[in-house]
């Protein structure tokens, strides 16, 4: 019994290792053949506003052998950086205000999701803590329980995805990553008992996402 990319898989180790090996080299094959700079293309999705190319949908391992005019290219990665990301808007709102946070951004589509944020932000104002983190000076307040602050500190000070695995008694934090991904990016229903047990961590941030996705897709 294995857990592989967020399933447990029934199987004899060395034969799954050998096909899974098969798979994922024809598949950086694949990727290699259809990297043609010629056809490069660049795509925005209107509803995550993520940009889509064959750069960026590159697997990881292959990225050091790319070369621009001759030359290494250069990789930088925030850890943790979906909820990092949503954790500051968050705490800027509450440090700050809504329309502040819209104001931050000028792009026409930027400004619409955010502000779709902000609505749902504002339907939670009951359940949320009366001020975020202190970005200047970041000391927990152990006295607030609050589970959107619990959700700052862990996401701002903190390895994210390591709290999960933490939390959740997992084997890797590859795991807590994929438990994490699944909860934001998937629809709320249907459940597994891990995305269940972080939802439980977080109720009002999970909420939170839910209701923005079934607002703004």
């Amino acid at each position: 019994l294995m857990y592989f990319k967020d399933k447990y898989v029934i199987a004899d180790e060395e034969q799954f290792n050998r096909i899974a090996i098969k798979n994922l080299s024809a598949h950086y094959n694949w990727q290699v053949r259809s990297f043609d700079p010629d056809s490069y293309n660049f795509s925005r999705n209107n509803n995550t506003l993520r940009v889509y190319s064959k750069l960026s949908s590159l697997p990881t391992a292959l990225l050091p052998f790319i070369r621009i005019n001759g030359h290494y290219i250069q990789q930088a990665d925030l850890k943790c950086s979906q909820f990092t990301l949503f954790a500051n808007l968050i705490n800027y709102y509450l440090n700050h205000s809504g329309e502040e946070l819209i104001a931050k951004f000028k792009k026409v589509k930027v400004k619409s999701f955010i502000t779709g944020l902000v609505r749902v932000l504002d339907g939670y104002k009951g359940e949320l803590p009366e001020e975020g983190l202190n970005t200047s000076n970041p000391i927990i307040n152990d006295y607030i329980t609050n589970d959107v602050y619990l959700f700052l500190c862990d996401a701002l000070l903190h390895d994210f995805y390591s709290i999960i695995k933490s939390e959740l008694n997992l084997s890797q934090r590859a795991h807590g990553k994929g438990i994490a991904f699944r909860t934001v990016f998937s629809k709320p229903k249907p459940e597994n008992e891990l995305v269940r047990q972080f939802r439980h961590l977080y109720p009002t941030v999970i909420s939170i996402i839910n209701d923005f996705k079934e607002k703004n897709g």
